[in-house]
């Protein structure tokens, strides 16, 4: 699999996708979501958990685990963990490159906006996201997404899981999808 870090990603999504907020009690229709947001749950104490370890969220949940960590630098969130969903949809590893650079240059404000606004609220939130990859193919996934800070010092990292089940292509002859 080819890599990415160091050069210039491209848009694997465009915008403007559909994002939609999910109540938490909508886990039950996700078990593995719910699983991890459990897995999650155990390791708060004072505030957010602080150790990132992808082994407490269960075996099913691993191919759509991603991990971010954010980068002051680039004042970017780089990749440090992508699950096979979305390495093989991308067709490249991307750890390292940064989460906007997936984004063309129109998007990025936007993705960075909604990143900012998610990280300020420091909580778990489900979300379901229908987007159109740049080959005019529309996709649906369900993600939940797990804030995490050292000491105190607010979100630093974040995971996304992406519930296996519902990450698909989307059949454009079906309006209930």
């Amino acid at each position: 699999m080819k890599t990415l870090v160091g050069k210039p990603l491209g848009a694997f999504w465009a915008l403007p996708g559909e994002h939609a907020t999910l109540p938490l009690d909508r886990l039950v229709d996700y078990p593995i979501l719910a699983q991890c947001l459990e897995s999650w749950r155990s390791l708060v104490a004072d505030g957010l958990p602080s150790q990132v370890d992808p082994l407490v969220f269960p075996r099913s949940a691993i191919a759509g685990l991603n991990l971010f960590e954010f980068d002051a630098d680039t004042d970017d969130w780089r990749v440090r963990l992508a699950g096979r969903l979305i390495t093989e949809h991308v067709g490249s590893e991307l750890r390292g490159t940064g989460l906007v650079e997936a984004f063309s240059e129109a998007d990025r404000a936007q993705v960075k906006a909604a990143i900012h606004a998610a990280v300020q609220r420091g909580q778990p939130e489900l979300m379901r996201r229908n987007f159109v990859d740049p080959r005019g193919r529309r996709w649906s996934y369900v993600r939940l997404f797990l804030p995490f800070g050292r000491a105190g010092d607010g979100v630093d990292r974040f995971v996304t899981v992406i519930d296996p089940d519902s990450f698909g292509r989307v059949d454009p002859e079906d309006p209930g999808q």
